[in-house]
């Protein structure tokens, strides 16, 4: 009797254990979702509005290709080099000059050769139209509008809400079962 009540009680903690577990994985996977989602939005919106914003001329002051490279923990052998276009450049708006180095909401590239085109477009000392809040002139872009790399964080996003919240109701109808 002693033994068989020990092994209901090693279930129940081991089942408890797994719902735990079940229950932490959909909240990790919902907040990692949102944020995603929040920061792609955001990225959305200003992509958006920034076709609407007043321009002024600018002057691009360096444009050089940065790259860095990192080591995956799981295979020392393996190096990976990203590379992407510094670009900054000045410009005035109301007698004030402001400096920016962001040429649109979507610098999402690593390739070589993407870089490469930005600094083909952008080369030092080009006069440049720049787009600017005009509530913050010092959030512009020399791109306005919305690319196809800016929904990559809301489609992330949104895979990543949908798999934590699957979790959560499967998690919730195994409890149910099992009640």
């Amino acid at each position: 009797m002693a033994a068989k009540s020990r092994m209901e009680n090693s279930k129940n903690t081991s089942t408890s254990l797994g719902f735990l577990l079940l229950w932490l994985g959909s909240v990790i996977f919902i907040l990692i979702g949102i944020v995603l989602l929040c920061l792609g939005g955001r990225n959305l919106t200003r992509g958006y509005v920034s076709s609407h914003w007043p321009k002024t001329d600018g002057i691009i002051q360096s444009s050089t290709i940065s790259q860095s490279c990192s080591k995956p923990p799981s295979n020392a052998q393996q190096q990976h080099t990203l590379y992407g276009a510094s670009i900054s450049y000045d410009f005035q708006v109301a007698g004030s000059t402001y400096s920016s180095s962001r040429v649109s909401f979507s610098d999402y590239s690593h390739d070589m050769n993407h870089a490469q085109s930005i600094l083909n477009r952008y080369p030092q000392g080009k006069k440049v139209t720049v787009y600017y809040a005009p509530n913050n002139p010092r959030l512009a872009v020399l791109e306005t509008g919305i690319s196809d790399g800016m929904w990559i964080l809301p489609i992330g996003g949104t895979i990543f809400l949908c798999m934590g919240i699957m979790i959560f109701a499967t998690r919730q109808a195994i409890m149910q079962a099992n009640k």
